[in-house]
């Protein structure tokens, strides 16, 4: 009768360990996917103020704008913007009412803009372009 044999092979121990380094070599993958997504998601973060405070600030500079193009950049709230702003057309109140209703009203004057604005803060940058109609 032979003795059996205890423990594992060479073979069985190398497929193992190659099986185990390919699971944390996907796990390691992932986990550095994670932090590079986070970490752009909290740059993209940071721009939240600048992205919320800059329309109104645009708004204002369009309104006094007495040429057909605008262009802008600098800095708000520590984030780098640039503007550039194109007006689309004129709108008088006489128009918008086919140009024979309400005689005894006040001329109302406004302007259609397409506004660009990109702004960029450490590498993370953020795009827009709208449509703002203003008096």
């Amino acid at each position: 009768m032979r003795a059996r044999q205890q423990g594992f092979s060479l073979i069985e121990l190398l497929i193992a360990a190659t099986i185990l380094f390919m699971a944390l070599a996907v796990a390691t993958e992932s986990w550095l996917s994670f932090l590079l997504a986070s970490e752009k998601s909290a740059k993209r973060v940071s721009l939240a103020p600048a992205v919320l405070a800059l329309p109104a600030q645009v708004d204002e500079q369009l309104k006094e704008e007495p040429r057909d193009r605008y262009e802008d950049e600098g800095t708000l709230l520590g984030v780098a913007y640039e503007v550039k702003a194109v007006r689309l057309r004129a709108v008088s109140q006489a128009s918008v009412l086919g140009g024979g209703g309400l005689r005894d009203a006040t001329a109302t004057e406004a302007a259609l803009w397409q506004v660009e604005v990109r702004l960029e803060q450490d590498g993370s940058a953020f795009s827009r372009r709208y449509l703002t109609l203003l008096p």
